[in-house]
C-alpha cells in the first residue's frame, strides 16, 4: 500500500532531511520492507526525488536497480501526489 498521512507527516518532520543529509555525508543507509519491493521503492524514489531527480528519473533509476520495485499502482499515484505537494 501506500503510504498515509500519519506516515507523511513523520517523513517530512523527522526522516526525510536526516536521511538525504547522510547520503550526501557519503553513508549509507537501509531501506527495507516486508518484500523489499514495493514500499522500498517508494522511499527510495522519494529520497532521489528528495535529492532534486525528477518523477520519471527517479522511478526510472529504481527500477532499473531491482525488477519489480513500486508494485501496485496506489504507490506509483501516491509518487506523482508528492510531486505537487512539494512544489
Amino acid at each position: 500500500h501506500a503510504p498515509g498521512a500519519e506516515w507523511d507527516a513523520e517523513w517530512v518532520s523527522i526522516h526525510r532531511e536526516n536521511l538525504i543529509y547522510d547520503i550526501q555525508a557519503g553513508k549509507s543507509i537501509l531501506i527495507h520492507c516486508l518484500g523489499g519491493r514495493g514500499r522500498t521503492g517508494t522511499v527510495a524514489v522519494l529520497l532521489l526525488m528528495g535529492r532534486g531527480d525528477s518523477i520519471d528519473n527517479a522511478i526510472t533509476k529504481v527500477r532499473a536497480a531491482r525488477e519489480g520495485m513500486i508494485e501496485t499502482t496506489e504507490q506509483e499515484e501516491y509518487l506523482h501526489q508528492q510531486v505537487v505537494v512539494t512544489r
